[in-house]
C-alpha cells in the first residue's frame, strides 16, 4: 500500500496521510456524505406505506399479542410506525405486514425488527424500526426477502419509488 493512498482510523477520526503529513479529513467526509445523501442515512428510499396494514408484538411475548399500529413510511431496511405500545430503543419486535390483497396479491408476512428510536407523538409513540432478517429461520428468510422485493415493486408501481 502506498503512503499517499493509505487511511487509518483513530478513535472515530479519519486521517489521510499524504506526503507524510497527517491531515484530519473527518469533517470533509461528513460534509461529502451529507451532500451525497442529502442528509439521508438510509441506503433505500423512504416512501409512504400505502396499501398495507401493520401489527407488532414483542418477540419475548410468547402468546404473540399483536397490536395494530399505523405505518408512516417504509424503506427496504425498515419502517416508521406509530403505536400506543411502550417500547424502548433496542427492543426486538415482530412486524406483521398485511398488504392489500386486491392491490398486491401478496399474503401477509412477518419480519423481525429492532426498535432504533422512539419519539413521543401526541398520545402515541413514533418508532423507527430496522428490519432484522437474521431473526428469521433460514428457510423463511428468502421468502421474506422475496416479499420485500414484491412490496418494493408495488410501491414502485404506485410511483413512490423511483426506478
Amino acid at each position: 500500500m502506498s503512503d499517499s493512498a493509505s487511511f487509518q482510523s483513530d478513535v472515530g477520526v479519519i486521517y489521510c496521510r499524504s506526503d507524510f503529513k497527517l491531515e484530519d479529513v473527518t469533517d470533509r467526509l461528513v460534509e461529502a456524505t451529507k451532500l451525497l445523501y442529502q442528509g439521508e442515512r438510509r441506503m433505500n428510499e423512504r416512501v409512504p406505506a400505502h396499501g398495507c396494514s401493520i401489527a407488532i408484538c414483542l418477540t419475548s411475548d410468547e402468546s404473540l399479542s399483536w397490536r395494530s399500529c399505523r405505518a408512516i413510511n417504509y424503506s427496504r431496511g425498515g419502517m416508521k410506525l406509530e403505536t400506543d405500545m411502550d417500547l424502548k430503543e433496542g427492543d426486538l419486535i415482530w412486524v406483521r405486514i398485511t398488504p392489500d390483497w386486491k392491490a398486491t396479491a401478496m399474503e401477509p408476512f412477518r419480519i423481525g425488527a429492532e426498535v432504533r428510536h422512539t419519539t413521543p407523538s401526541g398520545d402515541a409513540i413514533s418508532l423507527g424500526v430496522q428490519f432484522r432478517l437474521e431473526m428469521t429461520q433460514t428457510m423463511k428468510r428468502s421468502q421474506i426477502e422475496t416479499n420485500l422485493d414484491r412490496l418494493d415493486s408495488f410501491f414502485r408501481a404506485l410511483g413512490l419509488i423511483e426506478t
